[in-house]
């Protein structure tokens, strides 16, 4: 057997070294790498490029998604917050010429003289044409000053006036005209009817009385009048011309007949409205009473009267000579 050779050594090897295996690197590993797969460096500089062209097409879509996650947190107020410049001084001047011109209006207005208002055209009644009542004075002296004062006023056709009453120098209230007369009168009208009256006449066929009372309550009104029809001619008719004694005589014949005879008012429609009237033998009206509305009692003696009186209450030219109380 053939002797074993050892392999030469080198002047600088040392004993130690020749049992140890060679040490692997990082760039070894590559080398081998390289060198199994058949990669060049041309294929590894085509590669490095592919991955710094996909990175940089990456990289602004991540930053959407980044923004539009970011946008559903945030507000819907404060994602843009602009200041509209434009319509703010568009108000501000608005609003400038709205204080200029309120400004001047009221300047205007405060440097004019207050203008005095009219009011509707209300009758004159001279002092002359009142009736002074005191609270002695029976019911009989009452209706006699009236008469006197209505047969003493000179009156022209068609003319209007409007005469007050005054008890004790204050002036009447409806309450106290109705206990003066001692009229029979429920009590419900006499609260349904206002203080307030007018008293007046109408140059018609003579001299015709009539009187306007405002209502509070129709409904009342209307059922104390009904149920005062049985007593009104006596306790008013005096101060209206109308006698029921005398108009009983002259409906009957006879005196028998004549004590027969009982007074009624009846249904009647005048002026489109329903209203009570009582008529004389030859079928004209002597009283009525009727609701011009449901505020408006008027009590008169003719239709003649009662259609200038209906325009006039409408118009506002004829109002209680009393205020309420």
């Amino acid at each position: 057997m053939p002797p074993e050779k050892t392999p030469p050594q080198t002047p600088d090897a040392k004993p130690s070294d020749a049992g140890l295996r060679p040490i692997r690197t990082f760039e070894s590993d590559v080398a081998e790498v390289l060198q199994k797969e058949h990669i060049t460096k041309a294929k590894i500089a085509i590669a490095e490029g592919k991955r710094h062209e996909h990175e940089t097409a990456e990289t602004p879509r991540a930053f959407t998604a980044k923004r539009l996650s970011l946008s559903n947190v945030i507000p819907e107020g404060m994602k843009r917050l602009e200041i509209p410049w434009k319509a703010i001084s568009v108000g501000a001047g608005a609003l400038a010429l709205l204080g200029i011109g309120v400004f001047l209006y009221f300047g205007i207005e405060w440097s004019r003289e207050p203008e005095t208002r009219t009011e509707p055209p209300v009758p004159q009644v001279p002092s002359e044409y009142s009736i002074e009542v005191t609270a002695g004075e029976s019911r009989l002296a009452f209706i006699d000053k009236i008469d006197k004062k209505l047969a003493d006023a000179p009156l022209r056709v068609n003319e209007f006036k409007a005469v007050p009453i005054r008890l004790d120098g204050v002036p009447m209230t409806t309450e106290a005209l109705l206990l003066k007369l001692e009229a029979r009168a429920p009590n419900v009208l006499v609260r349904a009817l206002d203080p307030a009256f007018t008293f007046g006449i109408h140059g018609q066929r003579g001299i015709q009385p009539f009187i306007i009372v405002p209502v509070h309550s129709y409904d009342h009104a209307r059922g104390g009048m009904l149920e005062w029809e049985k007593h009104i001619l006596d306790d008013i008719g005096p101060i209206f011309n109308v006698n029921p004694q005398k108009l009983s005589l002259e409906v009957g014949t006879s005196s028998a007949e004549a004590l027969a005879v009982h007074l009624r008012l009846k249904d009647v429609i005048t002026r489109n409205k329903d209203a009570r009237a009582l008529f004389d033998a030859d079928g004209a009206i002597l009283f009525l009473y009727i609701f011009l509305d449901k505020e408006t009692l008027v009590i008169t003696t003719n239709e003649d009267t009662l259609r200038v009186l209906q325009g006039k209450v409408e118009k506002g030219r004829i109002k209680p000579t009393v205020e309420s109380r």
